[in-house]
């Protein structure tokens, strides 16, 4: 799984480098992506999840979003992440 979430932070870099330079760094067990300093995604199992903010609540209301969850002394944490799908991708 390290290798697919590798290339889907390459692919985030490649496909968001006009927001600047985009850094990872483990965490959670997955990779979080900054600008600036600011986390705005995660990369876990090979998927991008976005930050959920205001702008993006229409969307999630829309599609139903997965949202990321890891596993945290035996229950489930559920972050505030949401997974990128095909459709995003596309546009």
């Amino acid at each position: 799984m390290k290798s697919l979430s590798y290339k889907r932070i390459y692919k985030s870099q490649e496909y968001l480098a006009t927001l600047g330079t985009i850094e990872y760094r483990s965490l959670f067990g997955s990779y979080s992506l900054t600008v600036d300093d600011t986390v705005f995604a995660m990369v876990s199992d090979g998927e991008l999840y976005l930050r959920a903010c205001e702008q993006s609540a229409q969307y999630c209301v829309k599609h139903p979003p997965v949202w990321l969850t890891y596993k945290k002394c035996g229950r489930f944490v559920t972050l505030n992440y949401y997974r990128v799908d095909e459709s995003l991708w596309r546009n």
